[in-house]
């Protein structure tokens, strides 16, 4: 499942976090992620990270900042459509893109909780 995210390199106090939400990021094995598809083209992703206001997906290219998506994360026994707004594509090792983006409206703690559910 995923765990909240530590305060690494940060000059707050120790634990602290300076997200408004906290993050729960998942195990780096793909088969313990939620997998989610992206857009009409339905291009494959992985959700690494997730708050109630914001996900870091792992796919294969880049999207441009500004850029408006819909995404439908699967989740334990349903699919949860929302829309994201991309903030930043950074490239990682071996080639995948990191895809940071900022859902349009808040994840409710009901979704928050099936998606943390599906990587148990």
């Amino acid at each position: 499942m995923g765990e909240p995210a530590p305060a690494v390199g940060s000059t707050h106090p120790a634990g602290a976090e300076r997200r408004a939400s906290v993050r729960y990021y998942f195990s780096n094995d793909p088969e313990r992620q939620p997998s989610a598809a992206l857009t009409e083209n339905r291009w494959a992703a992985r959700v690494r990270d997730i708050s109630s206001t914001g996900v870091g997906l792992l796919c294969d290219r880049a999207f441009d900042g500004g850029r408006l998506l819909r995404v439908e994360v699967q989740a334990t026994g349903t699919t949860i459509p929302l829309q994201v707004c991309v903030v930043r594509s950074v490239k990682q090792p071996g080639g995948a893109w990191l895809v940071g983006a900022a859902f349009t409206e808040k994840l409710s703690d009901e979704q928050l909780s099936a998606v943390q559910r599906t990587a148990g």
